[in-house]
């Protein structure tokens, strides 16, 4: 498949996740309908409309005036102030920004999905029913009560994309490698930005098991003439690309955090 052939397909797999997602979404995105239970109704609209109602003002809100005596609130990191894609729905009503910050990220999720399917040598339908199946599982969608979750966790196939060599094994030269490495970091510092530390950590854990996974098969794949060759032989299979992109990646993200 040309290059831009595949630009192409990629095209209209985002259009087609994009037009599954608003469907998913329809009734909170293009009614008045909201969400009324829990902490979105008691600890989220309040703090995506206090963070707004600064920001439009032209202040960052470093410091929380209605909760106690005060407390601060650019330091916590689940009001998420420096979360870049929070801005753009800054001059919405607050129900609005809850919603379409969840139909945008269950679309990066879908999209994510995809295009690791095809990176792992899967087809175009393969990749569309794999993000089909992210976007609209039940799991992802019960985060939506907890929207750092759901925006946290949407990055998690984009970070394992960065850190999955080509299905073709062709090695990525240094250039790339710094790229990619760079891209990941940016990828790890919006999963921080995102207002849940946890789901960031448990992110970068099950990146770092397939990044070890992707290092040691090599060594799998050879391992019955391993057993006569000795471990500096082994070592020497392990492939280090995915390594070196994690841990340029993790440095960099936490740098920019």
């Amino acid at each position: 498949m040309s290059k831009h052939t595949a630009r192409r397909t990629h095209l209209l797999i985002a259009l087609l996740l994009a037009g599954f997602v608003l469907a998913l979404f329809a009734r909170l995105l293009f009614t008045n309908r909201v969400l009324a239970t829990g902490d979105i109704l008691l600890y989220f609209y309040p703090y995506r409309a206090y963070a707004a109602s600064v920001l439009r003002s032209g202040h960052i809100p470093f410091w929380n005036p209605y909760i106690f005596t005060g407390a601060p609130f650019l330091a916590n990191p689940q009001a998420a102030v420096l979360y870049p894609l929070h801005w753009p729905l800054l001059w919405l009503d607050v129900t609005k920004q809850i919603a379409w910050s969840a139909a945008l990220h269950a679309w990066l999720l879908a999209f994510g999905g995809y295009l690791l399917m095809r990176r792992l040598g899967a087809g175009a339908l393969a990749g569309l029913v794999a993000g089909i199946v992210l976007a609209g599982s039940g799991f992802y969608g019960g985060l939506i009560g907890h929207i750092n979750q759901m925006n946290g966790a949407a990055w998690l196939p984009w970070a394992l994309l960065l850190v999955t060599p080509p299905a073709q094994g062709e090695p990525r030269h240094r250039g790339r490698l710094l790229i990619d490495g760079g891209l990941l970091g940016l990828v790890v510092a919006l999963m921080l930005l995102a207002g849940h530390t946890q789901t960031a950590y448990i992110n970068l854990f099950g990146v770092g098991v397939w990044v070890l996974l992707l290092a040691l098969e090599p060594v799998w794949a050879a391992r019955h003439t391993m057993r006569r060759a000795g471990l500096r032989a082994a070592l020497g299979r392990v492939h280090l690309e995915p390594l070196a992109v994690y841990v340029l990646g993790v440095l960099l993200g936490a740098l920019l955090y």
